[in-house]
This record gives structure tokens, C-alpha cells and sequence, in this order.
């Protein structure tokens, strides 16, 4: 290290001695040999205005370098988190695809089988929808064909009664049973009870 120089003292007051009047008038204190000294006024130094941040915050070039850092190390280390799951769905995805050929058989007997169950309820349940539709079907032409009928029957003539008294015992009795009369329950009713207690009806034709 360089040793510093020190400086020797002048006898400024010219009164032989080397005294703090001399220390003195060396700072500009007092005037030499008598008289107040001028004291020299600095000007103070201008601070430099510190930039700021658009948030409103100081600005510290410092600072900002470890953010900056701390900030890309941790988008450095997500990207490598994401590339390590990437690679290990790659792997589990690899370890899937190569499976042995007894496990694929048995997967694909199990479907197999599952698909045949289902085509079977399927169509069970077509079968019992097409009887159903053909009962339907027939239950639509024996309409049609008592419609036939009566219109048939319309067109000869009336059905009338054989037996007059016993027509009119069973019309009594529906009257009586049925609280709404005529009704298409009622006539029914008659009709049936009609025929079977032996009565009959005969066609009579258009006068």
C-alpha cells in the first residue's frame, strides 16, 4: 500500500509559529495577518433524478438484472418440467402399445363376446317388435273387415231382432246396468247377451 505524503504546515499568520490561526486562515477561516476571512460558499451538487418505472417505482438497474434472471430460471425450469411429463406420457403411451399378444386375444374375446350379447338383446327385442307389429296388424284388418261389414250390412238393410221380447228383456236389463244407455259398452253388452241366450237377427232389406 503507498504511504501518504503528509503535508507540512506554512506560518500563513507571519508570527513565526505554526499555530491553529495558521490552520485557520489555510481553510479560509480568518483573513491572514488579521481581518475576517471571505468563507467560500460550495454550491451544492445537483442529485441526478433516478428513473422510475412505469408503475411508479424506482428504478435500480441492480435489481433489476437478478429479476431478470430469477425470472428465467423459472421459466427455464417449467419448460423442462413439461418436457419430462411430455416424455413420460411417451413412454407410458410406448409401454401400452407394446403389449403381449395373449392379453390382446383376451381383449378382444371379451369384446367379442359383449358384442354378441348385445346383438342378441337387440334382437330379441326386434322379434318381440314384430310380433308385436303383427298382432297389430292383424288387430287393424279384423276393424277393417267388420267395417266391411256393417257398412256391407248398411247397404242391404238393417239387422232386426228375430226374437222381439227377448230383445227387448236384455235392453231392460242394460238400462238398468249401464248408466249411461246408448252407449257403445251398452250395446255391446246387449247384443252379446242377446245372442247368447239364443237370440238371432235377421236382415231385413231397403223399402
Amino acid at each position: 500500500m503507498p504511504t501518504k505524503t503528509k503535508r507540512k504546515l506554512k506560518d500563513l499568520s507571519g508570527d513565526g509559529k505554526i499555530t491553529q490561526k495558521d490552520v485557520l486562515i489555510g481553510r479560509g477561516v480568518i483573513k491572514g495577518r488579521g481581518g475576517p476571512a471571505r468563507r467560500t460558499i460550495r454550491k451544492p451538487v445537483p442529485m441526478r433524478p433516478r428513473k422510475k418505472s412505469p408503475e411508479g417505482t424506482l428504478v435500480n438497474p441492480k435489481v433489476d438484472k437478478l429479476i431478470d434472471r430469477a425470472l428465467k430460471k423459472a421459466a427455464l425450469e417449467k419448460r423442462s418440467k413439461k418436457l419430462s411429463e411430455t416424455l413420460k406420457n411417451l413412454k407410458s403411451k410406448k409401454k401400452k402399445s407394446a403389449q403381449d399378444p395373449s392379453e390382446i386375444k383376451a381383449k378382444a374375446g371379451t369384446l367379442a363376446t359383449k358384442a354378441k350379447s348385445t346383438i342378441k338383446k337387440v334382437a330379441s327385442k326386434l322379434t318381440k317388435a314384430s310380433q308385436a307389429h303383427a298382432g297389430q296388424a292383424k288387430t287393424l284388418n279384423k276393424v277393417v273387415k267388420a267395417k266391411k261389414g256393417l257398412l256391407a250390412k248398411k247397404s242391404t238393410g238393417s239387422a232386426i231382432p228375430s226374437n222381439p221380447k227377448l230383445y227387448a228383456a236384455v235392453k231392460a236389463e242394460a238400462k238398468r246396468k249401464f248408466d249411461v244407455y246408448p252407449s257403445a259398452y251398452a250395446n255391446a253388452w246387449l247384443v252379446r247377451t242377446y245372442k247368447s241366450r239364443g237370440g238371432k237377427y235377421q236382415t231385413g232389406g231397403r223399402r
